[in-house]
Formats: C-alpha cells, sequence, structure tokens
C-alpha cells in the first residue's frame, strides 16, 4: 500500500512524478499504476489528495517488469498414498474447499497433471468405488464425491503454449453411462496440448462417426468402464478406421500415461 512518509530511499534531489506524468512514463493507463500504487508494488509518497512517485522508484519497477522470471519451483511428491488419504477423507466428507485445494496446490507446484490423474485421482477414485461396494460408504456419499471431483477436474487450468497436437473427440460407447473417466483423459489430452472436444456419455456409434468425420477430427477416444460394453467400441473404433480416423478404446487398467502414449503414436503413424 502507498507510504504517507517520504520514501526514504530516495535521495532529496530526486525528481518526482504525479500519477499522470507516471503513467505516460510507464506508458500504461492511469487506473493501472494507480492500482499498483495501491497493492504496494510501486512505492507513493501522498501529498494531500495526490500521489507523488520518485523516478528512481518508476526506473527500478521498469526494471523488474522486463527481467526474466526465475522458473516456478516444481513441487516434489514424495509420499502419495499420504495425499491419496487425505483426499479421500476429503471426498467423502464432502469438504470441497479442502478438496480443490490439495488439486490445485500440485498444479500450481508444476506437477504433471498425467501424473495427478493417475497417482492421486484414479486411486481415490477406485478406492471409494470399492469402498461402496463393501458396504462402507453409502451410494449418497459415492455419487456425491465423484460429482466433486468432476468440478475439480474441470476446473484444472491445462493451458499451455505451442502448436496443438491436433483435435480429438472423447465419449463412450451408446451404453456406457460413466462420464468422469471420459473427463479426466479429456483433461490429460489438453495438457498434452490437443483440441479437446468431450461429448459427455452415451453417443450413438453413428451419430459419433458423421460427427467426427464433419469435425475433421484427427483422433477418436472411447472410455469404456464396463467390460460387457468393449465389442460396441471396438465396432465402432473399426468403422471409424474405416474412414481413416484412428480410435483409441480405453478401459480399466489403461493408465492415463498409457492413453496420452497411444494418442501421440496415433497421429504420427
Amino acid at each position: 500500500m502507498a507510504d504517507d512518509s517520504k520514501n526514504e530511499s530516495n535521495s532529496e534531489t530526486d525528481e518526482f512524478l504525479d500519477l499522470n506524468d507516471a503513467s505516460e512514463y510507464l506508458g500504461v493507463h492511469y487506473q493501472t499504476i494507480y492500482r499498483w500504487v495501491r497493492e504496494g508494488n510501486i512505492a507513493a509518497t501522498k501529498v494531500g489528495t495526490r500521489y507523488q512517485i520518485a523516478v528512481s522508484e518508476l526506473e527500478n519497477f521498469a526494471r523488474k517488469r522486463i527481467e526474466p522470471s526465475p522458473p516456478p519451483e516444481v513441487t516434489k511428491v514424495r509420499n502419495w498414498e499420504d495425499i491419496q488419504r487425505r483426499l479421500y477423507e476429503n471426498l467423502i466428507n464432502f469438504n470441497e474447499i479442502a478438496a480443490t485445494d490439495q488439486v490445485n496446490r500440485l498444479v500450481t507446484g508444476s506437477v504433471e497433471v498425467v501424473a495427478i490423474l493417475d497417482n492421486l485421482i484414479s486411486p481415490v477414485l477406485r478406492e471409494i468405488g470399492e469402498g461402496w461396494l463393501r458396504g462402507e460408504i453409502s451410494i449418497s456419499q459415492e455419487h456425491r464425491a465423484s460429482r466433486l471431483i468432476h468440478r475439480i477436474i474441470d476446473n484444472i487450468d491445462v493451458a499451455r503454449r505451442g502448436r496443438p497436437h491436433g483435435r480429438v473427440i472423447v465419449t463412450t460407447p451408446s451404453n456406457e453411462d460413466h462420464e468422469l473417466p471420459a473427463a479426466m483423459a479429456s483433461v490429460a489430452l489438453k495438457a498434452e496440448h490437443w483440441t479437446v472436444i468431450n461429448l459427455g456419455a452415451r453417443v450413438p456409434p453413428q451419430d459419433l462417426i458423421d460427427f467426427a468425420i464433419k469435425e475433421r477430427a484427427d483422433l477418436v477416444v472411447l472410455s469404456v468402464t464396463i467390460s460387457d460394453h468393449l465389442v460396441e467400441a471396438h465396432e465402432t473404433a473399426a468403422k471409424l478406421s474405416s474412414v481413416k480416423i484412428p480410435c483409441i478404446v480405453g478401459g480399466n487398467g489403461v493408465s492415463l500415461r498409457e492413453l496420452l502414449e497411444r494418442a501421440a503414436l496415433a497421429i504420427n503413424s
């Protein structure tokens, strides 16, 4: 915040500018430099109702703005099991703030998105499903936890610079209701700079094929969680292949890192 007394770091001979002149000096809007002063990014002296900024302060600020920033410190995860336990408890108790913060801290710590999905979210969701089968948690808890984690992964910041690999459509067979694995695949692919179209669940095979042709998709990913649905998925994949659109069928036991590797091979083959 602004200092109401003269900044001791400035010499008595230093030149001072008001906000209008300071904004012109830095080449920014008046409101921008006013915000920087209020946020404490630029030291200023308040004389009556007006701010005065030393030219030396503006020079230092301008120099720091163009200096390269150090790369962000990467979070090193030494114990995924401990993080899994805490996320499980937060999801079961529907502590949305704590669960979201757990995932966001890993993302901002530059942990690979696919590592977060494979090493944290997937095992926790698997444990929740097994807990329901064992009768340890209710179906309401299971559904609520799934919706919560769906919201969390939808909001993961996966923006990356660079040229996209291609356009990929992600969905499930027409008899598959589970959208969450498809959503996780979508986030993993976006993190690898694919342009992703997530159609959700239950898309009829011919509709999917027509849509993929219309959108000029480079790849289709079919997410399958129930083995009985694999027959339709592979039949759809064969039809897509006949129109020169590769299709990956993902199922239980296939990690998202494996999916990314297969996607890279499909687009480069």
